[in-house]
């Protein structure tokens, strides 16, 4: 997930400034809504000193497409948002995990709601984070391509447009995103399979947990999943 020390060079690079970087409909967001950082930029629970490595959050959708657009740049690399397909690949594996570690729930291996009450095991220890954690946190989590928090944390966006049927589209009110987030408390919404979706000018759906991860093209790397296994 893009930390908020990468997305803060964003920033300083005059992300919120430059027009180059967005798109339309972004920069009219943008510019509408007055943004100058992500809405829980000045917020302690998820951006002070001592927190550069945790996800950046409350991002919208045109905030995470103008980030890919500006690292484009600075690296010559043509980064992105990863797209829905190539998100649970590199959440699952090609064996078609259940859960990025595997198919059992292991309530130790991400950050989530977590048990309340009367409903912890004997000898669980909750996490410590209430909100987001640092990336890497939970490492027993991996996927098998070595793709850290892809369950909970944050929502990710994805470049998709969101359709109710998973069915391909250019066009629609919504965008995707995957991965839960540490407001989920149902292990079947921290699942690789789990989608939704909101408007992309949405810079929070729950309390501040939408973030996102790039994506670096290389064609021809991962072999494809079986379709037996997409999105049970």
């Amino acid at each position: 997930e893009v930390t908020n020390e990468e997305y803060a060079c964003f920033i300083r690079g005059g992300g919120y400034e430059k027009r180059e970087w967005w798109s339309e409909a972004g920069w009219r967001a943008r510019e509408q809504r007055r943004w100058t950082a992500p809405r829980r930029w000045n917020d302690r629970d998820y951006q002070a000193p001592g927190k550069e490595r945790y996800p950046v959050a409350a991002v919208s959708w045109y905030e995470a497409e103008a980030y890919c657009a500006w690292l484009r740049i600075q690296t010559g690399k043509p980064y992105r948002l990863p797209t829905e397909r190539e998100w649970e690949k590199a959440a699952r594996g090609v064996q078609g995990r259940v859960f990025p570690w595997g198919n059992a729930w292991d309530p130790e291996a991400c950050n989530w709601f977590g048990y309340t009450g009367y409903d912890a095991p004997e000898g669980y220890l909750p996490d410590p984070y209430t909100r987001v954690s640092p990336v890497g946190a939970f490492p027993k989590g991996v996927s098998p391509w070595g793709c850290q928090d892809m369950a909970g944390n944050v929502l990710e966006w994805c470049q998709d447009v969101w359709t109710a049927d998973n069915a391909p589209a250019f066009q629609g009110p919504y965008r995707v995103f995957r991965g839960g987030s540490f407001f989920n408390n149902q292990p079947r919404h921290l699942r690789c399979a789990w989608r939704g979706g909101t408007y992309p000018d949405t810079g929070h759906v729950y309390w501040g947990d939408t973030g996102f991860r790039v994506a670096l093209p290389d064609q021809g790397r991962m072999p494809k999943l079986s379709s037996s296994n997409w999105r049970r």
